[in-house]
């Protein structure tokens, strides 16, 4: 089973008028599906939309993003394209999560205490239980007939296993330029 765990969360400024949204894509092969929600919606305000495209670059040998977007087609509107560009790259490990020993919420022991230091750009990418990341990303939203605008954004990201759209071919391999 192929599987791409894709998250992308984007906002910007609370200014009227403009396209500050929420949106969250996931994609596989057979699924790709959006969320948005404008800044002041009410609570239950949110478009839900199946009309979405995901992209993502990859760092070669890695499966660490180096970029890409989401677009999404809202009803009677322009497609909406966000962009982003990853800046810090946070490895999930250092939460707990796929930990071999401290995974997140495990009980460990009573009062267990313990620190782990790695050296971020010396990880090793293959490495299953630092695939994990959250990265900080500039992200930029563009759609026709509306100001651009540029905005801080998070994108989480757990590519395990083949995938073929973007090329893994075992658990772990990291991308190669096609």
């Amino acid at each position: 089973m192929e599987i791409l765990n894709e998250k992308i969360t984007a906002w910007g400024s609370h200014e009227a008028n403009t396209i500050n949204q929420i949106a969250r894509c996931v994609q596989d092969e057979r699924v790709v599906r959006a969320a948005l929600c404008a800044d002041g919606a009410a609570q239950g305000e949110v478009l839900e939309t199946a009309a979405a495209r995901a992209s993502v670059d990859f760092q070669p040998g890695t499966r660490y993003p180096t970029g890409g977007a989401v677009e999404i087609d809202p009803p009677g509107e322009p497609t909406l394209r966000l962009a982003f560009e990853p800046a810090l790259r946070f490895q999930m490990r250092g939460l707990g999560y796929h930990h071999p020993t401290w995974g997140h919420g495990k009980f460990v022991a009573p009062l267990a205490v313990e620190r782990e230091d790695f050296v971020v750009s010396e990880a090793d990418p293959a490495d299953p239980t630092l695939m994990h990341l959250q990265s900080l990303c500039r992200v930029r939203a563009e759609q026709e007939g509306r100001q651009a605008e540029d905005a801080a954004g998070l994108f989480e990201s757990l590519v395990f296993g083949p995938y073929r759209p973007y090329g893994f071919t075992s658990l772990t391999d990291g991308y190669t330029a096609r």
